[in-house]
């Protein structure tokens, strides 16, 4: 089971604790993200989207967490509350490596598929859609 308290120690790892802590907090968050029930608890934790949205350097860890967020339909919502989007398309318009800009427009793909979402994109700035 995916305790509350686990969630908080993953939102401490991921603000407050090295960079390591850090890459591990994303990839056991994101092995807990496989467990589709886990999505809708874990997304309801808005810190913990928070952090998954501040710079890191692990980018791709943090993409696959934030794609399976964007599996549960609330999730998306909160995804665009919270200014994770416009963090997406940056990262798309800013940072050419290979395999980047392909797993943030999955995400961001993924976040698009549903209409009440739609009007965020139009909203992002210094983005041309």
């Amino acid at each position: 089971m995916c305790a509350p308290s686990i969630l908080d120690t993953l939102i401490v790892a991921l603000c407050f604790l090295s960079p390591i802590a850090a890459q591990h907090a994303t990839a056991t968050l994101y092995n807990l993200l496989s467990v589709e029930v886990y999505h809708f608890i874990i997304g309801s934790k808005k810190p913990l989207i928070v952090a998954l949205s501040a710079p890191t350097r692990f980018i791709k860890d943090m993409l696959k967490a934030l794609f399976d967020l964007a599996l549960y339909p609330l999730n998306c919502i909160a995804l665009v509350e919270l200014n994770v989007v416009s963090s997406l398309f940056m990262l798309v318009k800013k940072d050419g490596r290979r395999g980047l800009v392909e797993d943030a427009m999955m995400v961001i793909a993924q976040v698009a598929r549903y209409d009440e979402n739609m009007e965020a994109f139009w909203r992002v700035n210094s983005v041309s859609i």
